[in-house]
């Protein structure tokens, strides 16, 4: 019972995670909207960003509690790799989230936006393919036995 809920936070917190593939073209979306409309489209992208790290979190603890308590584990190597690209993607996504927040509170955000927009655009794609990367590795298990 114990191992069915963890799965379930499991998954829930895997689909919120891959939601971030789509990143990429919602940043992208930035430098076409006006002014008026750049402060709340940043502030959906900061909270779509926060998501993103309580994702990480319950990825970290349902999966450490089923490799901990039910020997789920496929190899040694696998849980390296998946804990590093989780902590990865987390990183990312700070920075991201970092850069975001330093345009929102600018006196120009236009302006910041122009000179953070390829990092901004970089760090979203890089974690996304981060994340593709992730996927393909913890549904697969064996690929790292």
């Amino acid at each position: 019972m114990y191992y069915s809920i963890l799965l379930v936070i499991h998954v829930i917190s895997a689909t919120l995670l891959g939601v971030y593939i789509v990143l990429p073209w919602q940043v992208k979306q930035l430098t076409s909207l006006s002014e008026e409309r750049l402060a709340p489209y940043l502030s959906f992208l900061l909270s779509f960003t926060r998501t993103g790290h309580y994702s990480i979190i319950g990825l970290l603890f349902s999966g450490g509690l089923m490799i901990t308590f039910f020997h789920t584990i496929p190899s040694m190597l696998w849980v390296i790799v998946s804990i590093t690209l989780l902590l990865i993607i987390g990183a990312w996504i700070g920075i991201l989230q970092a850069k975001l927040k330093k345009v929102l509170k600018s006196h120009d955000p236009v302006e910041q936006l122009q000179k953070e927009n390829r990092s901004i655009f970089s760090l979203s794609f890089s974690a996304a393919c981060f994340i593709i990367i992730a996927i393909v590795i913890m549904t697969n298990p064996t690929i790292l036995s």
